[in-house]
């Protein structure tokens, strides 16, 4: 089986928790075959315990709800109805060392601001762990996979072809990860309070450490 590898363009936006952010754009096609979701399983005591994770299962109608708004292209020019990815998603490599894959596209001009190139290597980088966005992920890679069955190869062509803004770390720390996601979702707002609460530990954890 071929490994997936392609070039991401990267600019180097901000420093926070002793991470460095970056932002940039991903294939849909590319990111498809690269992404994982750090769900958290109940019971398992631990969320740095293998296949545990800090997120909660997403609801299948809001998956749907994505893919079917994906589907629901508003011009007879349109084929694939792109509103679902106004919005970056937030994505972590668990792996510090990849950072160092990071070259800058200018020699010498590797500051805030400055754009860089970063060579992904799936036999070499595990996969993207998704801290923010999941939903729509999940919705795109519905639609796309339902193109494919259908044998819609235009619409499978042009989601794949999409492009999704993102922001990117890389920290093999779950608890910060976690802190990530915990600082981007709205605790005031009605859902289950086990992933929470154990986000909320994470917070602690930090401040601990």
């Amino acid at each position: 089986i071929k490994m997936k590898n392609f070039k991401l363009n990267l600019i180097k936006v901000n420093k926070c928790l002793g991470l460095n952010f970056y932002s940039g754009s991903i294939r849909l096609e590319d990111l498809f075959e690269c992404y994982q979701v750090p769900i958290y399983k109940a019971g398992c005591g631990d969320i740095t315990a293998k296949d545990s994770g800090y997120q909660r299962q997403p609801k299948q109608k809001r998956i749907d709800d994505v893919k079917n708004r994906i589907m629901t292209v508003v011009g007879d020019d349109e084929v694939v109805n792109t509103e679902a990815f106004v919005d970056n998603v937030n994505l972590n490599l668990r792996s510090p060392l990849a950072e160092k894959l990071i070259k800058p596209i200018i020699d010498g001009l590797n500051g805030f601001g400055d754009m860089f190139v970063f060579d992904y290597d799936a036999s070499e980088v595990e996969k993207f762990f998704v801290v923010d966005g999941q939903t729509r992920i999940r919705g795109a890679h519905a639609a796309y996979r339902d193109a494919l069955e259908n044998n819609n190869l235009e619409l499978a062509g042009v989601l794949g072809d999409t492009r999704l803004q993102f922001t990117l770390t890389f920290c093999d720390d779950i608890f910060l990860e976690a802190y990530g996601f915990l600082s981007l979702i709205h605790i005031s707002e009605p859902t289950k309070r086990t992933p929470i609460s154990y986000s909320v530990f994470c917070l602690k954890k930090i401040v601990e450490q």
